[in-house]
């Protein structure tokens, strides 16, 4: 499993992690301060995801960038890379 955490935040931060499983079993879940707001159980063959939400009414996208046997994370906030 591949674990990438962030901390945003306006006036209060706030943690966010990724939890991403196989390529293969697809599983992976986005949490926001330790609940799951994103989840999938599986997928054959994971070619990534993204997640949308809100955090202290900033909106916020986690993604999961396929690249070749490999992903980089991404977490956009109020339409910023964080």
């Amino acid at each position: 499993m591949v674990t990438r955490d962030w901390t945003t935040g306006r006036g209060s931060a706030h943690a966010i992690r990724v939890e991403h499983w196989h390529l293969f079993s697809g599983r992976a879940r986005v949490l926001l301060d330790g609940h799951e707001v994103w989840g999938r159980s599986s997928k054959w063959y994971d070619t990534g995801f993204e997640c949308r939400f809100e955090v202290d009414g900033v909106a916020c996208l986690v993604r999961a960038l396929y690249r070749t046997w490999h992903y980089e994370y991404e977490l956009w906030a109020d339409g910023k890379l964080q």
